[in-house]
């Protein structure tokens, strides 16, 4: 009996696994074609450039399309069982209904662990290669409008960005009350050395508008100069023209899509603790 178990549970792995291939094939197809028509007709890269895009995308869209060609595996495969009456004739044998449930949610969830490897690990990693990969091309394609200003987060939870003159680094930034915690901006000189270097508590700023108003300010300046000590100036509150708008610091949060599971939860819990929402 037991080995008759076995070949019922190949029988039904089996059909349940040609399901799935079938429905992934056909999806794929479909998505990839219609995004490879919808770039091309676009012409505004060339279509080497098109294909690297397209590569880099899969992890993110199959994460997507495996959850669906799961529950087509399951319902064509039971649909197959049943219309040859294959399904009767198993449990006839006497196999339960219960061990072919716990095979079918065996078989999602070894689909569901590859889908979470892919959203989790290889889609943050496609997007981290796409800036590499197609720096000057990355905003050109509609499923990219997301990226903005090359910044990258790291596990401390801070967010940097480079931008003509100056390195800027903070914590996070609060898209409703327009606000950024924890800004230190280091600009240096045409020989890139560290001039000056601005720290301040919080940071609020206006919509469309590149000055902000800057909170417990600490500037060190001088830096550069050899010759005279650098100097130290604290200040209250003061404007200051960061270059960058609210919209622009918007693109930049969009980085966290660079993120994988465990860094995207330390960075939550960095949030967290400053004390703002993550619901969103």
């Amino acid at each position: 009996m037991k080995g008759l178990s076995v070949i019922l549970e190949k029988l039904i792995a089996r059909e349940w696994f040609k399901s799935f291939f079938v429905s992934l094939f056909v999806l794929i197809t479909l998505v990839a074609v219609a995004n490879l028509v919808s770039e091309l007709l676009r012409d505004l890269v060339p279509v080497t450039v098109i294909l690297q895009n397209f590569l880099l995308d899969v992890p993110r869209w199959s994460s997507t399309i495996i959850p669906l060609c799961t529950m087509l595996a399951t319902l064509f495969s039971l649909n197959h069982f049943q219309q040859n009456n294959e399904l009767v004739a198993i449990l006839s044998l006497g196999i339960e209904r219960s061990t072919f449930l716990v095979l079918l949610f065996c078989f999602s969830f070894i689909i569901s662990s590859l889908g979470l490897f892919l959203t989790g690990v290889m889609a943050p990693y496609s997007n981290r290669l796409k800036l590499v990969v197609m720096e000057e091309d990355v905003g050109k394609f509609r499923s990219n409008k997301s990226y903005g200003i090359k910044a990258s987060t790291m596990i401390s939870g801070k967010v940097w960005y480079r931008s003509k003159g100056k390195i800027t680094s903070f914590q996070v930034f609060d898209k409703n009350n327009l606000t950024i915690t924890g800004p230190t901006i280091y600009y240096y000189n045409d020989k890139s050395e560290l001039s000056s270097i601005v720290y301040a508590k919080k940071a609020t700023g206006a919509s469309m508008s590149r000055e902000w108003l800057l909170e417990e300010v600490k500037v060190i300046k001088e830096l550069d100069k050899k010759e005279i000590f650098p100097q130290e100036e604290l200040i209250k509150e003061i404007k200051w023209d960061l270059h960058e708008t609210p919209e622009d610091f918007k693109k930049i949060e969009t980085d966290v899509l660079q993120l994988d599971l465990i860094k995207l939860y330390k960075y939550i819990k960095k949030i967290e603790m400053l004390g703002l929402n993550t619901n969103e």
